[in-house]
């Protein structure tokens, strides 16, 4: 998905946009000044495969809209809280959002050590 197209999808999650409707641009500015916020804090925490610039794989949109909507909720003049079990990163309880993110990135880690080769 492009940034343009998850950041509307931001913006419809806090109900700034209807569905189909195209954003203000303070409004996608804000949205994108948070997804490079979150970004960071994915890339610290080995959640993310993609640069910062490149369009968000499919399977992380979902998680990555939840994450955005709470993030972006105070700017809004919404709660925040009302995103957190669903989309807060970092936090002691940890969120669907980031649960998701973290099940996307664990497909590649092998379990099992490669056997060791004696001579």
């Amino acid at each position: 998905m492009t940034l343009t197209d998850l950041y509307r999808k931001a913006l419809e999650k806090l109900e700034i946009v209807a569905a189909g409707e195209s954003a203000a641009p303070e409004d996608t500015s804000v949205i994108a000044s948070q997804y490079v916020l979150l970004w960071n804090q994915l890339k610290v925490r080995g959640l993310v495969s993609w640069t910062v610039t490149e369009d968000v794989p499919a399977e992380a949109v979902i998680a990555l809209v939840f994450a955005l909507a709470y993030l972006a909720a105070d700017e809004f003049g919404d709660d925040s809280n009302r995103f957190a079990a669903a989309g807060a990163i970092g936090l002691p309880q940890v969120s669907l959002a980031e649960r998701d993110l973290r099940q996307l990135h664990s497909r590649s880690y092998v379990s099992d050590p490669a056997p060791t080769e004696s001579y």
